[in-house]
């Protein structure tokens, strides 16, 4: 009978009891749920898709001369000259309606720059003469960039302009010709006129230029962190001036604002 009662206790001990069952359930909800978090905490850390950004890489060489000489020896090169920012061109299509519903970082924001100042030029774009007249404007702002500095401590780190350009097609050879070949902030191979199912409306190339002091020797003005807009179609300057306000300086805070037309000298 001892015996019997000893196995019967043993062969009852191999089965789970009441409080066995439920703490063998109880772990097996805390790992599901453990799972669950998981996967949902994978899901929930999914970035976007990137911004559409084509980067293009430019020659030193091609950055200041369309054309060497033979004999040409160049001389030591300027101090920002090999920086990624001026070596570097970036293009995104704007695909947003209104300005203030752009969500595309500019490069400024994406590097995590802090920027005192933004200066917006507006460029009708279908003037004669419009490349002559921005490239007084720019030159002027050039060489305001050192006194801007000594009287107010802003150096041209957290300085940026935004050239704004009513209407792409209608823009002057002369405008394209200068933007093109000798501030090297637009191309027109990197162009998209639709990106997924959504028109562009907007086309931003952003380089930092470098302007020379000049035109025979390679000194240069404190470098511009420029935003080149093309907008696809024309409203005229009220809306560019939009997009620079709502568009442009909700992303990068500036402290101060100044709006130029092409032409004008600050």
């Amino acid at each position: 009978m001892e015996g019997e009662e000893s196995g019967r206790c043993s062969l009852g001990s191999s089965y789970p009891t009441k409080k066995t069952e439920s703490t063998v359930r109880h772990i097996s909800l805390n790992v599901v749920v453990y799972v669950l978090g998981v996967i949902f905490s994978s899901i929930v850390l999914v970035e976007p898709p990137a911004v559409p950004v084509q980067c293009v890489m430019f020659p030193v060489w091609c950055l200041q001369h369309r054309s060497i000489h033979p004999h040409y020896t160049a001389p030591k090169l300027s101090h920002h000259e090999l920086a990624h920012a001026v070596m570097s061109l970036d293009y995104t299509p704007i695909t947003t309606r209104k300005p203030v519903d752009m969500r595309y970082p500019l490069r400024l924001r994406r590097q995590g720059a802090h920027i005192e100042l933004a200066i917006c030029v507006a460029v009708p774009g279908y003037k004669d003469g419009e490349g002559l007249e921005l490239s007084k404007t720019l030159r002027a702002v050039a060489s305001e960039l050192s006194l801007i500095q000594a009287r107010s401590s802003i150096p041209w780190s957290e300085i940026a302009l935004c050239a704004i350009v009513d209407g792409r097609a209608g823009m002057d050879p002369s405008l394209s010709e200068y933007a093109s070949r000798e501030l090297r902030v637009f191309d027109t191979s990197l162009i998209e006129l639709r990106y997924g199912s959504s028109d562009t409306t907007m086309h931003v190339f952003e380089r930092s230029v470098e302007i020379p002091r000049h035109q025979a020797a390679r000194e240069y003005f404190p470098p511009l962190q420029m935003i080149f807009a093309v907008k696809e179609h024309p409203g005229g300057e009220l809306h560019s001036l939009q997009w620079f306000y709502t568009g442009f300086c909700k992303q990068l805070q500036p402290t101060y604002c100044m709006v130029l037309q092409t032409g004008v000298v600050p």
